[in-house]
């Protein structure tokens, strides 16, 4: 492996060679041979006065082989005294960032700027206690990422004031610890201003928490507090669809997740008392309201690659799927993606089936194993259009509620951006 820096650094009482390859950093201490992945490393500070300098390591560990969780309880701080700390620490940095040697000790090492936004009353009503729990990681690499002191939200629509009233000239992203709603909030304010060049990441600080868990599996990590918050640090912008949404005489809407309507939105918004209990709250009402399953009647038009199709009559339940997941270990759209310019559809029909049909696709559909059931419609489609027959019921979009009526959708492919290793 190439050796791109080397030099005399002294650990604790020994003096040795630390090398910096394009890869990692490694030294041999005390004849034990140590190297750390610069994927596992998360900045580099220096202590001038006493000559030194410290990487902070997070490291990966999983209970069977191949897995990787990322804990804080494996956190390493190593120091190293040496002539010509700036140097170090400006090629480790460097090397972090963007795999090369930094030119010159003096040029400043871009940070990732972020503003963070906490709904307090999200979920379990636990989302500022996740912050200042991985409020931690953050600051320990201060030379790559700054936070702002966290604003807390007050009331609906709040987020949407927030973003719109920022400069984003100070900044270059927004976190969000919550669970979707705020993220819908604060993409339809992005999206609304034109400002979809700031990047969206996400802490899990609610109930469904879809969005921090398909940025942790989409790069291979199970969805965790210090997974979201190593990922929403490590991460590079990544492009993430927008669904628009078209209503009669409305402002469009900007969807990141899903669009729902019959039973997944009764369950969805119904449940919403029930917060205080987390995502079992979804088992729970959603068990109720399949006791009491309402039926819906409509026009299901959808714009596949292939042509033009339409669905009318009665339906027990539909959904939009712009990712993979709706909640945690809810895999409904195992197909979809984060930028794959489709939505994927799925519906059951009435006339096909009744309770004990859908509680089958139910059941199933959080492994992702219910795509074969005769009782689910699976459909990719660029744009599609709703009609609901009556006026009864409502959407849920990103889990906030809307009222029924016809609605008109198209993915925009990539009108957005997210950070994603």
């Amino acid at each position: 492996m190439e050796v791109l820096f080397e030099g005399q650094v002294r650990v604790r009482d020994e003096e040795c060679t630390l090398v910096l390859t394009q890869t990692q950093a490694e030294w041999t201490y005390k004849g034990k041979k140590y190297a750390y992945l610069y994927s596992d490393v998360l900045g580099a500070v220096s202590n001038t006065q006493s000559s030194a300098f410290s990487i902070l390591i997070y490291g990966f560990a999983g209970p069977k082989e191949g897995e990787r969780e990322f804990r804080v309880g494996t956190k390493q701080r190593i120091s190293f005294k040496a002539d010509q700390v700036q140097v170090w620490v400006a090629h480790i940095q460097s090397l972090i960032l963007d795999g090369h040697l930094s030119p010159s000790p003096d040029v400043s090492i871009p940070r990732k700027r972020f503003l963070v936004l906490v709904n307090p009353a999200s979920g379990k009503g636990q989302a500022v206690v996740k912050w200042n729990t991985a409020h931690p990681l953050f600051e320990a690499c201060t030379l790559t990422v700054i936070c702002t002191p966290y604003t807390a939200t007050t009331h609906r629509g709040h987020a949407e004031e927030l973003v719109t009233g920022t400069d984003w000239a100070l900044f270059d992203g927004v976190v969000v610890v919550s669970g979707d709603g705020l993220m819908h909030e604060v993409v339809n304010a992005l999206c609304k201003m034109g400002r979809v060049e700031v990047p969206v990441a996400a802490l899990p600080g609610g109930s469904s928490n879809a969005m921090a868990c398909v940025l942790c599996e989409n790069s291979g990590l199970p969805c965790t507090l210090f997974n979201s918050a190593y990922v929403t640090i490590k991460g590079k912008s990544a492009k993430l669809d927008i669904t628009r949404i078209n209503r009669e005489n409305e402002p469009p809407i900007y969807s990141f997740l899903s669009v729902s309507w019959g039973f997944i939105a009764d369950t969805d918004i119904g449940s919403d008392t029930l917060r205080w209990l987390g995502s079992l709250r979804f088992d729970l009402y959603g068990l109720w309201r399949l006791m009491r399953l309402r039926r819906y009647s409509g026009t299901l038009t959808m714009w596949e690659d292939s042509g033009e199709v339409t669905e009318s009559g009665g339906f027990l339940s539909f959904i939009s799927c712009n990712l993979p997941l709706i909640g945690v270990g809810m895999h409904v759209a195992p197909r979809a993606a984060l930028n794959d310019g489709f939505n994927d559809l799925l519906f059951v029909r009435s006339e096909h089936t009744g309770r004990f049909g859908l509680a089958r696709v139910l059941l199933r559909q959080d492994s992702g194993r219910h795509l074969d059931l005769q009782q689910l419609h699976y459909v990719k489609a660029r744009r599609w259009r709703l009609v609901p027959n009556v006026p009864e019921g409502i959407f849920s979009i990103d889990g906030e509620m809307y009222p029924a009526g016809p609605i008109e959708a198209e993915v925009v492919p990539g009108l957005a951006l997210t950070l994603a290793l």
